[in-house]
């Protein structure tokens, strides 16, 4: 990147040391940086620069690096320009420092400042000071007033000076005294070619999607300004054409893009995009996390903006007593209840009347009162009653032992807890999410 065709632009962080940290190891610019331009503040005062640096490393006991320096320059001029303020302002009227001790950093212990404004203003008012980056004057919008940089270009040698550029009341002027160089020996401003269309032909891949795009009903195809597609999109492109001066030439595609869960290949816009037959695609296109892996959006110029809508009485509990029957309709609380029964019928059914316990049964009553019947013999029925108790107790996830069950009667008491498992989770799952709508809907406070 350091050729013919770039141009590279640095600080007054780095020019203002001579550039030092752009040269080589032997302390000279290499060639690949030649070229490189920069801006330099405007010292004017040389010689107070030198005194505040010497003084600066004596307080400090340090060596002050040169990078440093613009930063120092800058709150040099700030703390004058605040000596300068606070001088007038206590040659012309009283004043009282503010009433915080030091340290304080909370706003609650802190009273306010009523000579902070006058301060202030006084700041702005000061004239003819002069600081290290010139006279220090400031405008109506509290900003500095005489602003102002020295370009300069890095050759073998190091910075020369090519130009200024200057604020001074609100009014920018650049002067270039010489033409600078560019990386690769060029004095040719770098044109970036990649983005520049000046008479280029653009392939534009379009699909039908009015009112973004649409055939053109009034086609005339003898007619040289008659377009073949009209639109929002097309609009925008023509749009574009005036700006960037290119020429376009559009077919059409039926699909925008999908990947084949198989092959993994695309079809549409995205494969016109991926194959090179199209420069650019034109079109109300989707952007989506798979699209971007092979190909570059633009800015979005449309936001669909989707939402969901439903009627406030669907989340309104008329009756707050029974509100906890609001998940589910009358309907499906009916098909419950009759299928509790329906379970329970079953399950008397199974436990009573399978040919087994029947044959156990009559064994049981015909030697009732006179002859012992074995254990392996005994059958305890259950009345139905017994089992609407026991699928009622499933339904709302509470346990009692109901004894020797046989197997067919398992299966079926199975299956209703199975389905109890199912109901259960569908109705807290629906009743929070009620709740939750209805506050939101009404308006009550979490």
């Amino acid at each position: 990147m350091m050729k013919k065709g770039w141009a590279w632009l640095v600080t007054d962080g780095v020019t203002f040391t001579g550039g030092k940290a752009l040269f080589g190891p032997d302390g000279r610019v290499p060639d690949y940086m030649v070229g490189v331009i920069g801006t330099q503040p405007p010292l004017r005062n040389i010689t107070a620069l030198r005194q505040m640096k010497q003084k600066l490393e004596m307080k400090l006991g340090l060596t002050v690096d040169d990078m440093e320096l613009p930063a120092a320059v800058r709150v040099y001029d700030s703390v004058l320009s605040a000596a300068h303020g606070l001088h007038s302002l206590l040659a012309h009227q009283n004043f009282s420092a503010p009433s915080f001790l030091p340290g304080t950093c909370s706003k609650a212990s802190l009273n306010s400042w009523e000579d902070g404004e006058k301060l202030f203003r006084s700041i702005l008012e000061i004239k003819n000071v002069k600081g290290l980056q010139g006279l220090l004057e400031f405008n109506k919008y509290s900003f500095y007033s005489h602003i102002g940089y020295t370009l300069v270009n890095l050759e073998a040698g190091g910075f020369t000076e090519f130009g200024r550029w200057t604020l001074e009341h609100d009014e920018e002027k650049l002067e270039v005294t010489s033409d600078p160089m560019f990386p690769g020996g060029s004095s040719a401003i770098p044109n970036d070619s990649v983005y520049d269309l000046t008479n280029k032909t653009l392939r534009v891949v379009v699909i039908q999607e009015p009112p973004f795009v649409k055939k053109n009903p009034d086609y005339d195809q003898q007619d040289p300004k008659s377009q073949k597609y009209i639109g929002y999109c097309i609009d925008l492109l023509t749009k574009l054409q005036e700006t960037l001066n290119f020429q376009f030439s559009i077919f059409e595609v039926t699909q925008y893009g999908r990947k084949h869960p198989v092959t993994k290949r695309w079809n549409g816009l995205v494969k016109e995009l991926i194959e090179d037959r199209a420069d650019v695609a034109v079109a109300p296109f989707t952007i989506s996390h798979e699209r971007e892996k092979v190909i570059t959006f633009t800015k979005p110029f449309f936001d669909l903006g989707l939402t969901i809508l439903l009627p406030r009485k669907m989340f309104y509990i008329s009756n707050p007593l029974f509100a906890f029957l609001s998940p589910f309709d009358a309907l499906l609380w009916m098909t419950i209840l009759v299928s509790m029964i329906l379970a329970s019928v079953a399950t008397c059914v199974c436990q009573n009347f399978t040919p087994e316990n029947y044959h156990k049964r009559a064994l049981s009553a015909k030697h009732k009162g006179h002859c012992p019947v074995s254990k392996t013999n005994q059958v305890e029925g259950f009345s139905l009653s017994e089992t609407l108790w026991l699928g009622f107790s499933s339904l709302v996830n509470q346990t009692i032992d109901p004894g020797f069950i046989n197997f067919p009667a398992r299966v079926v008491i199975g299956i209703w807890w199975f389905t109890n498992v199912v109901l259960i989770s569908a109705y807290t799952a629906k009743l929070a999410a009620v709740f939750t709508a209805e506050r939101l809907v009404i308006g009550k406070p979490s």
